[in-house]
């Protein structure tokens, strides 16, 4: 039995932490942890500036390590990279009209914060039938398709409901007050 500095308790040996010399800490590993969590909240920064060093420095460890725990976890990893998606529809929207766009040699992309900022520009109304959202889910629909030759920023963008893209298809048109 010892008594713990932090909390002035008698608690068995086992619950304190060896140190690298053999011998136990003078402070039970709770009242460490309640120690540690007061140091990070007084010092974020240094405390992140560590990290960001401590990550640069082993990269490639980290990085085969998380390489390693995806191919251990396949379902763990596909959830946790199912819901980043879900929340992150538009980044990975604008993404995938990225990449299709550089198969086409456009050199022009629109940006998530663009593409929000359109959508709050046509008070998140479809273009062609007059829909709002939430009653519909506006998607990007380039006024020029990319297939034919049209770029991805955002000047020939504009937002309609799926069932008014899927109809415009590649026929094309332009929905947006002149």
């Amino acid at each position: 039995m010892k008594t713990c500095t932090g909390c002035g308790r008698r608690k068995p040996d086992a619950r304190f932490h060896k140190k690298g010399s053999g011998r136990r800490h003078a402070k039970c590993s709770i009242c460490r942890k309640k120690e540690k969590a007061e140091y990070v909240v007084k010092n974020r920064d240094k405390v992140d500036a560590s990290n960001a060093r401590y990550r640069e420095e082993n990269r490639e460890v980290l990085a085969e390590r998380q390489r390693r725990w995806r191919e251990d976890h396949p379902e763990a990893y596909f959830e946790i990279h199912r819901r980043w998606k879900q929340k992150n529809k538009e980044l990975v929207n604008a993404a995938t009209h990225r990449r299709r766009t550089k198969l086409n040699n456009s050199a022009e992309n629109y940006t998530a914060a663009e593409w929000t900022a359109l959508k709050e520009a046509q008070n998140y109304t479809c273009l062609c039938c007059g829909r709002r959202e939430p009653e519909i889910k506006l998607t990007v629909d380039h006024v020029i398709p990319v297939s034919c030759g049209g770029g991805n920023g955002i000047d020939n963008i504009q937002g309609l409901c799926k069932d008014c893209n899927n109809w415009k298809n590649a026929r094309g048109g332009d929905f947006r007050k002149k």
